[in-house]
């Protein structure tokens, strides 16, 4: 039998049944958010090694408050 580890989520919840206590466990595979979030770092990473190769950057305003923000 082959065995594999992998991240999870869980959420656990207690109730009481006629004096009895118990558990209901959730468990989520969080691989692929794992995964999304690395690629998402990956890719601020190569945005970023190119602004600064580029000597350029990028700039994002609340149309609310009317702040810029430069980065």
């Amino acid at each position: 039998m082959a065995t594999e580890l992998f991240p999870v989520e869980a959420s656990i919840s207690q109730i009481n049944v006629q004096g009895r206590r118990l558990f209901t466990v959730i468990l989520r595979d969080i691989s692929q958010r794992r995964h999304d979030e690395q690629a998402l770092r990956n890719s601020q990473a190569d945005l970023n090694h190119a602004q600064s190769v580029g000597q350029i950057g990028s700039w994002r305003i609340n149309t609310q408050s009317l702040v810029l923000l430069c980065y």
